[in-house]
């Protein structure tokens, strides 16, 4: 396995700020400074019709294969309407959440979903009632979702998945998979942990090592070039290497994606990091 250090990914933001303009314009909409969306991949949101006061979202479109993935951080209080907006008007039909609310004292994410009771956001005329609340093993919940807007209502499944520590690896195998599975049977996936980097990235390069039958340092740097930073730590690079062997050697990786599934967006840019 190639060692995690020799991956090349893109300059961070103070190093290479002409590459994020965007997001540093948009500070106070980023949960952390260092942690900012390209602006070759960028999730653009359509504000008309709506009262929101920026296009800016920090998400980006990241290749998975034959389709892509939103990958973004968690909602912050001030954007979560506009979460909400990206998820009606790109059609997302399942969202990953690999962060728990809290880990110990530090608030990773802000609840943006109900799990009871309708929720409505206003700036962007959008109705949340949540329809069923299940697991899909005891440590990631389900929850069906209808979003309202106008006369038209679309369904969305909410995964939560509370196993996994930031910048750490998950207690299992087998939520993990079983999140895979689900992302490839579901049409438009939006994923996101806290910062929408490590986690998420972990998430996207082995759905695309498999879908793809690359290595995963490929995959890895090919989802760096659409999110940078995505894979944070050589613990995370070390399990996304052992789950990718794991799911080949089982002979069941996941099979291509249906046609329905490859709506593409990114327009990856070359990765020019460290040798």
């Amino acid at each position: 396995m190639t060692n995690f250090s020799s991956l090349r990914d893109l300059p961070e933001p103070s190093v290479a700020p002409h590459l994020y303009t965007e997001a540093l314009k948009h500070a106070r909409y980023n949960r952390y400074s260092n942690i900012l969306p390209l602006d070759a991949t960028r999730v653009k949101i359509d504000t008309k019709g709506t009262l929101l006061e920026t296009s800016y979202i920090n998400a980006n479109y990241v290749d998975v294969g034959f389709r892509d993935f939103i990958v973004s951080q968690a909602p912050i209080s001030e954007d979560i309407s506009a979460f909400w907006y990206m998820v009606f008007t790109n059609d997302i039909k399942s969202i990953f959440m690999l962060t728990s609310l809290k880990e110990g004292e530090k608030v990773k994410a802000t609840r943006y979903w109900p799990s009871r009771g309708t929720i409505e956001f206003p700036r962007v005329g959008i109705t949340i009632v949540p329809m069923k609340v299940d697991t899909l093993t005891p440590d990631v919940y389900i929850t069906e979702l209808l979003l309202i807007r106008g006369t038209t209502m679309k369904r969305v499944t909410h995964y939560h998945y509370v196993g996994w520590p930031d910048f750490g690896v998950p207690r299992t195998y087998h939520s993990f998979e079983r999140m895979l599975t689900k992302a490839n049977r579901s049409a438009d996936v939006l994923v996101h942990c806290s910062a929408g980097c490590g986690r998420a990235g972990v998430f996207c390069s082995v759905y695309r090592a498999l879908i793809t039958g690359e290595t995963i340092k490929t995959a890895v740097e090919a989802v760096r070039r659409c999110r940078q930073g995505a894979v944070q730590t050589s613990s995370q690079y070390r399990f996304a290497s052992t789950i990718v062997d794991r799911v080949r050697s089982l002979s069941r990786p996941p099979t291509p994606p249906r046609p329905l599934c490859t709506t593409r967006r990114s327009t990856p840019i070359r990765v020019s990091g460290s040798e």
